[in-house]
């Protein structure tokens, strides 16, 4: 029991010497959002987003960005990232597992899926959501420190890891979106072509994974 107690100590006393010394390191976009591509294969830029004060401060986002782009058929996306360098000033990322609804939508389905993304797959949630009849299909991942995961217990793991190994807590929030038109299916062959069109350049303006 005696040693028990003492093992506990040790471990409480290494925890909160950790904490005390330990301090993870900020880390920048590598290029700024602002000069993100207005196009890409089919798609161009017809519109961007600006939150106002107050969204700003409940999101606490280092950067941010939030486009809509439309191909040949006319068809809408919209791209919203999110990031957090990890530094004090940022905070978590929001989950839209959270926000939605919040905003009076309702989830109809969720699921993790594989998506191919230009040369490799990632692991992606779709969610389906209806709010007064209409429908809005989204695609999202979280990046942590270079690594894609499609839950936010991966999420904080990938956090706790990426900080211990490497000082690092930088996060992104990759979300897409398209309204789902009244009596066609819920596809998301759309967001697929988008992010086949997109992705490397998603990857680009986001930190790599530590060498």
């Amino acid at each position: 029991m005696q040693l028990r107690i003492v093992i506990v100590c040790v471990l409480l006393a290494c925890a909160g010497l950790f904490l005390q010394f330990h301090k993870d390191s900020t880390q920048p976009l590598p290029q700024s959002f602002d000069n993100f591509p207005v196009t890409a294969g089919e798609w161009r830029t017809v519109g961007s987003q600006h939150f106002d004060k107050n969204i700003i401060e409940v999101l606490r986002p280092t950067d941010y960005l939030y486009r809509r782009y439309v191909n040949h058929e006319g068809q809408l996306i919209d791209l919203y990232i999110g990031y957090h360098d990890g530094g004090q000033g940022a905070g978590p990322v929001h989950s839209p597992k959270n926000c939605l609804p919040g905003g009076g939508w309702n989830l109809e389905s969720r699921k993790s899926i594989n998506l191919h993304a230009g040369d490799e797959d990632i692991r992606v949630v779709r969610s389906l959501y209806m709010k007064g009849g209409v429908k809005v299909l989204l695609i999202y991942w979280y990046q942590v420190a270079g690594n894609i995961f499609d839950s936010e217990l991966g999420m904080k793991a990938g956090e706790i890891t990426a900080s211990i190994l490497n000082r690092r807590r930088d996060t992104a929030l990759v979300r897409l979106s398209i309204i789902v038109p009244e009596g066609a299916g819920d596809d998301e062959r759309v967001i697929v072509d988008f992010v086949s069109d997109f992705y490397r350049h998603i990857k680009n303006y986001l930190p790599a994974k530590s060498k």
